[in-house]
């Protein structure tokens, strides 16, 4: 009866209307049991003799004989039988079961994951957070809304019932936790917001249930890994790569708790360019301790601009603000991560004090004029720049998308100053990029204007020096808690008396990651705080008799194409194709 109700909920949409957190995962699980269940009779040497397989295709053993089966008329298999319309009953041998299982369950069970796909991205659970405009308000230490942390735990989830390999293989079959990295974006989008600010993974990481889906998260990345190493170069691909690593590299500090295999390049790479100009870079970047990851990962950068496939423009801004934290934190004297006198967002300095709490290898900055000359380019791009506008999301960028975008390269710029010494060399350089970056004067060759004359980012065309660009900072950059790190309180900072700034003395740069932490308030949904059991979970699946009867009478799960069509039609249920 169980897996009958399981396949009602699944037939009228019950899982996709809950609104439930709680009762969601249970839904889910339901769904991995009955991927499972129908698995168990497709891979069985004798899949008539399972009483699972007899509660999904609509057919009873006879009492006499256990090698011939009662089948009703209007399933799967009464409908795969000759004359069946002129019979009142039908008897089928298990054999002949057997091989009409073999045949048509995977093709059904494929179609069924496909629907699950298609439908699920659409979940309320899941969608993204994404402001037009950069919000007006900020609260000290607290972070995004939790609710990010039951997205990430609701995809985790997805991708284990969506996830087939070792399942069945039929033809045309589709990976679809992997197909045109849509749950990768999806990720991305939940994890770095659209102002740039960065959602913390760690409490997710903490949650009791984390380690089953952390096997889900290291199988799909690997999978997804595979698709990479085989793409030809295209803007497409390029925007792949940098999502594969800003996703990894957000989840490596929790995936790496559960297990001691270090993320490697491994695989033949169909395209020599992608893998020497962009993948090992970016490797080396992200979780390598070469000394000159930072400029490889520049040269990255320039690589994809001096071509003419460009990426999606979120996305690359999000991997230059990525290259700016790291940049932050080894721009001092000795070269190695130090963060006295940082000046950051909350999410930017909590991120990095994970990420380097126990690392002291030292990195060269001396390609930031590479970076500044970069970062120019894209902005020129962004607002007047090629012939057709870049892509944000799959689609033309509009005007509003550009200002969040060039202001926000705008901030980079910014925070990078108020990190540098009145005498640094860099500082003139950033100063004038900062001016570029911001005017509305066009560029002599560029014929086409993408941003808005009310850009907010026009503020920091007047700053001449590191006060003005801090104060245009501040001005501008509400939605975020800016903090000022200090190993001394008597330490003097061009930031630190402005209004809505918050020090943080901390004179041990290993104690920063707990510091801020208990900064940071949070009320994680309690449903993350165990691992959903669906063995005592019955679905609710609405009036059982008119249900019952839709697919044969209460017997019959998987009912024949043409009265499963009818079903569907009926009672809003999920088509076949």
């Amino acid at each position: 009866m169980r897996l009958l109700a399981s396949y009602l909920a699944i037939k009228n949409n019950s899982w996709l209307r809950e609104e439930s957190l709680g009762v969601l995962l249970e839904y889910l699980g339901v769904l991995e049991s009955y991927k499972a269940e129908i698995t168990q009779s497709i891979k069985a040497e004798r899949p008539c003799t399972l009483p699972s397989a007899q509660k999904l295709l609509g057919f009873t053993p006879t009492e006499s004989s256990s090698s011939r089966f009662k089948v009703l008329k209007g399933s799967l298999l009464g409908c795969r039988t000759s004359k069946a319309a002129l019979r009142s009953e039908i008897w089928l041998p298990g054999n002949h079961i057997d091989a009409i299982i073999k045949e048509e369950l995977p093709k059904r069970l494929n179609s069924l994951v496909e629907s699950w796909h298609s439908t699920a991205l659409a979940l309320p659970h899941i969608q993204p957070h994404h402001p037009i405009s950069i919000p007006q308000y900020s609260k000290f230490g607290a972070g995004p809304n939790d609710s990010s942390m039951a997205k990430l735990h609701v995809i985790s989830k997805l991708l284990g019932v969506l996830n087939m390999t070792g399942h069945i293989r039929v033809e045309s079959q589709c990976d679809y936790t992997i197909a045109h990295h849509l749950w990768l974006g999806r990720m991305f989008e939940i994890i770095y917001i659209s102002t740039g600010e960065l959602v913390p993974v760690l409490p997710w990481g903490q949650a009791p249930g984390f380690r089953r889906n952390s096997v889900h998260l290291r199988s799909w990345l690997a999978r997804d890994w595979k698709i990479i190493c085989a793409s030809d170069y295209s803007a497409n691909s390029i925007t792949h790569i940098l999502l594969h690593f800003l996703v990894r590299s957000s989840l490596q500090g929790i995936l790496s708790e559960h297990s001691d295999a270090p993320f490697a390049l491994k695989g033949t790479v169909k395209d020599h360019e992608l893998k020497t100009a962009l993948m090992v870079p970016f490797h080396e970047f992200c979780f390598m301790r070469a000394t000159d990851r930072i400029h490889q990962a520049v040269g990255s950068i320039k690589h994809i601009l001096d071509k003419g496939a460009r990426p999606d423009a979120a996305v690359l801004v999000h991997s230059i603000e990525f290259l700016m934290r790291d940049f932050m934190v080894f721009m001092n004297p000795s070269g190695r991560p130090a963060f006295d006198g940082l000046l950051l967002p909350f999410s930017w300095a909590q991120d990095l004090a994970h990420k380097y709490k126990d690392v002291s290898d030292g990195c060269s900055t001396k390609c930031f004029s590479e970076f500044c000359t970069a970062i120019e380019q894209v902005s020129a791009e962004l607002c007047f720049g090629m012939p057709e506008p870049w892509s944000f999301a799959g689609k033309p960028i509009t005007p509003t998308v550009v200002d969040v975008l060039n202001i926000r390269l705008c901030w980079c710029i910014a925070l990078a100053i108020g990190h540098m010494d009145p005498l640094d060399e860099n500082l003139p350089l950033a100063l004038e990029t900062l001016r570029k970056i911001s005017s509305d004067e066009m560029p002599l060759k560029c014929l086409h204007r993408y941003s808005t004359a009310a850009g907010t980012y026009h503020i920091f065309t007047k700053v001449n020096d590191q006060q003005a660009a801090l104060t245009a900072l501040r001005q501008t950059f509400r939605h975020e808690s800016l903090i000022l790190v200090l190993k001394d309180a008597q330490l003097n900072h061009p930031a630190k008396l402005m209004v809505g700034v918050h020090t943080i003395v901390c004179s041990d740069p290993t104690e920063l990651a707990d510091t801020l932490d208990k900064f940071t308030h949070s009320s994680s949904p309690s449903v993350l705080d165990e691992e959903p059991s669906d063995s005592n979970f019955t679905p609710q699946t609405g009036p059982a008799e008119e249900h019952l009867d839709a697919v044969g009478h209460g017997h019959c799960v998987f009912p024949s194409r043409e009265n499963e069509k009818s079903s569907s039609d009926h009672h809003g249920g999920i088509s076949r194709h």
